[in-house]
């Protein structure tokens, strides 16, 4: 358990992306806080304060799985009052990009277009979109190409965690109160 982290922390290495590289530590993470648990219940031995922590922490359990059943699909983009404000500018939120897909099919049944231009900084994958659907959509680079062609701008707003300026939002994909993704019409 120890020897990951210690080897990250000690060889200053780079962790890209938060630390989805050493994740496979919390499954050991979880059986030292679960023994921790039980060898503090037996130790207090006192009933009251054995009960406030136990129901202390069935209320963590259920206040996070009443946040992802609401939050389904985005489950994963989780924040909690601890996180402070401009959680955007903190945190990367959608960083897979699991929102473009809510994103495409708005446009999709929005805009009646044979041919739909659409960029974003970061990469958007149409093969989650069935295939007659990917037939409508064209990805442009909104740098290289010509800017009129662009019709559409979709950001999940990482390494850009500031509203874009660049058009009028059309659709929006929040968690809470904040923003994980929006389509920007840009003509």
């Amino acid at each position: 358990f120890a020897t990951p982290i210690l080897a990250v922390i000690i060889l200053n290495s780079v962790v890209y992306n938060s630390w989805r590289h050493v994740y496979f530590v919390y499954p050991y993470l979880l059986l030292i806080a679960v023994y921790g648990f039980t060898q503090l219940t037996i130790a207090l031995k006192k009933r009251f304060i054995v009960k406030i922590i136990s129901y202390s922490a069935l209320s963590s359990i259920l206040s996070i799985s009443a946040f992802m059943i609401v939050n389904h699909p985005f489950q994963n983009v989780y924040f909690n009052c601890l996180a402070g404000k401009n959680i955007r500018q903190n945190f990367e939120l959608d960083y897979w990009g699991l929102s473009y897909k809510q994103g495409l099919e708005y446009i999709l049944a929005n805009d009646k277009s044979d041919q739909i231009y659409i960029a974003n900084k970061m990469g958007v994958d149409f093969r989650i979109l069935p295939a007659e659907d990917r037939k409508r959509l064209r990805l442009t680079d909104v740098y290289s190409n010509d800017p009129k062609s662009v019709q559409y701008f979709l950001t999940n707003f990482i390494k850009h965690p500031y509203d874009y300026n660049i058009g009028t939002s059309v659709f929006q994909v929040k968690v809470g109160n904040e923003k994980i993704m929006e389509v920007l019409k840009l003509r």
